[in-house]
This record gives structure tokens, sequence and C-alpha cells, in this order.
């Protein structure tokens, strides 16, 4: 043994036994069993430093490999809170704000957070992709007949108006207003034709908007010309109007057009009024088959009303 440490020495920052360089190999001296013994100690040397070799690399492995994976959780982690679905607020796109009147009757359960427009179109974001998804607006006032504003001849309760005198032109309010008492939304009205006679030519059942101030003046009494002969160009009536005949009465462009496409209504006939404030648009769809436009045109301090004129002796709409 003490000549094998005379061969070898060790290594401790390597931590291994290494042949010195100074030492002479002297063949005479040596013999084959000290050989033989240095050789297999040699090997075992090899064999020991082969294993740790080995050891050192394969943690080293695992060490990458769980660094690797961990990197890689983070990362997933990471895209997944990315993506997740944020609750969405609706802002208000436009406002048309004008001055609240005190004879309004609004009760107090319609509290402002109804006026807020609502847009049709909402951004939902689906992975990595953002999609318009389609939702109605909820309409959620509820309507009834002004039990203050309607005219002559006629019998109203709070969901029907019905015509028991012979009065042609009486009009009759849809409380509560749709322009004029906060900020302006977009409104829907279903009615339903129950009786209509249609035999009045010159002033038939119509249905549509109104202005408050000229109606009040005039009695709620419609006071443009006879609808009996088209080409009429009377536009201070306070209206816009669609009546039976399928004709468009305006207060502003051409009145006694034809609606397009032709609207025509009878008994019956369901009519839904949607008021659009934003585009200016009266919408009327009947039947969810027929649908027409009127443009309207508005001010600031404007008050509007779903409104209703009936014609001909027992007429009767009421609302949905």
């Amino acid at each position: 043994m003490s000549q094998f440490f005379q061969k070898v020495e060790y290594n401790t920052k390597r931590q291994e036994f290494l042949v010195r360089n100074n030492y002479i190999l002297d063949a005479a001296e040596e013999t084959d069993g000290e050989n033989l013994l240095f050789r297999k100690l040699k090997d075992v040397m090899n064999s020991f430093r082969s294993d740790v070799d080995m050891n050192y690399q394969t943690q080293v492995s695992q060490q990458s490999n769980s660094h690797l994976q961990k990197k890689l959780s983070q990362t997933n982690n990471e895209f997944k809170r990315s993506h997740q679905q944020l609750p969405s607020y609706k802002k208000i796109t436009a406002i048309e704000k004008s001055p609240g009147s005190p004879d309004d009757k609004i009760s107090v359960s319609q509290s402002l957070s109804q006026f807020y427009y609502k847009p049709n179109n909402l951004k939902k974001r689906i992975g990595q992709q953002m999609s318009l998804v389609e939702t109605s607006n909820t309409f959620s006032t509820k309507y009834s007949f002004h039990s203050e504003c309607f005219g002559q001849g006629l019998q109203v309760t709070s969901k029907q108006v019905k015509l028991i005198l012979d009065c042609d032109k009486s009009i009759a309010f849809i409380k509560p207003s749709i322009y004029g008492s906060g900020l302006a939304r977009e409104q829907r009205v279903t009615l339903v034709i129950k009786v209509c006679r249609n035999s009045n030519q010159r002033y038939p059942m119509a249905v549509g908007i109104c202005d408050q101030q000229k109606l009040q003046e005039n009695n709620f009494v419609f006071t443009g010309s006879a609808e009996h002969m088209p080409g009429s160009n009377n536009k201070d009536h306070g209206c816009y109007l669609l009546n039976s005949n399928g004709y468009i009465r305006s207060m502003t462009g051409s009145d006694m057009i034809r609606s397009s496409p032709n609207l025509r209504f009878y008994s019956n006939s369901t009519l839904e009024l949607t008021f659009k404030p934003f585009h200016k648009q009266l919408i009327i769809n009947r039947d969810q088959q027929v649908q027409t436009t009127i443009p309207l045109e508005f001010y600031k301090d404007q008050k509007l009303f779903f409104c209703v004129r009936l014609a001909d002796l027992h007429d009767c709409i009421e609302i949905l």
C-alpha cells in the first residue's frame, strides 16, 4: 500500500485520486502483483469517476427539467388569467338631455337608471378572438293611456281606449313620455287593434308620436288636413302618424306619403312602435311581418308621447 500511495495522490478540490506526475515507474523494481494491483485500483478510480460524472449530469438534467416545467406552468397561468372574461360595463354612448316638466306624471319607481342607453351589440372575449354578441334591449317601462290627455268622445282606461262618440279626430296619449323628461333612450310599446272599422277615409285610425304642447293647444284634436285626398301638405298638426291606409302624416319633410313598404293595419292587427332617439326614427312593425320607418325631427325642449287616433264609432285599441 505504501508503494500505491507513492504512485497516487488525493485531490481535495476534485475529490478523486490522481497519478503522481513526478513518479516514474521503474520496470525493474515492479513485480507482477504490484502492477496488477495498480491496474485494478486505477480501474476502480475510473469507474468511480464515471459514476460521479453520470450522477452530476443526472442532477443537472433533473434541475433543468424542473425549472422548465415551473416556467411553463407560470406561462400557462398568466395566459389563462389574461383570457378570463372580465365583467363588462355599459356606458352611455349618447345623451340628449332636456329639462323636465312638472306635469310629467312619471312614477318614482322609474329611476334614472332606466334611461341609460343600452347598445344592441356587446363585445365578448372568446379565447384569443373578439366577437360581437347580439343582445336585445330590455324595455322595462310599463305603459298606460294617459288619464288626462285625450280628446273628446274617447273612453279611456289604463290599458284601453275606445271611441264612444262620433268625433273622428280625437287623440289619446300613452304615458309616460318618451322624450323630454330626462336622458333619452330607446322606447317600445306594443298595441293591439281590437276594432278598426276603417270606414272613415277622411281621418282613419292612426298610431305614432305627438308633441304634447301642440296637442294641448288644440285640445287633443288632430288639426291636419283630411287624408282622403293624397297630396295634402299641412305640417302644423304636431304628429308623426301612420294611418290604417298606409299613409304617413309628418311634421317635417313630405306629409301624406305612402309608407314603404306599404303597411296597412286592420282589426286584430298587432303593432309594435319603437322610438329610436339617437337615429331619429319611429319604426312600426305589424304582426312581426311588415315594417316601415318614419324619419323624425325634434328639438331639445320638445316633449313627445306615443299616441293613437281613433276614427270610427266603437273603434278600440289596447296596450299589450
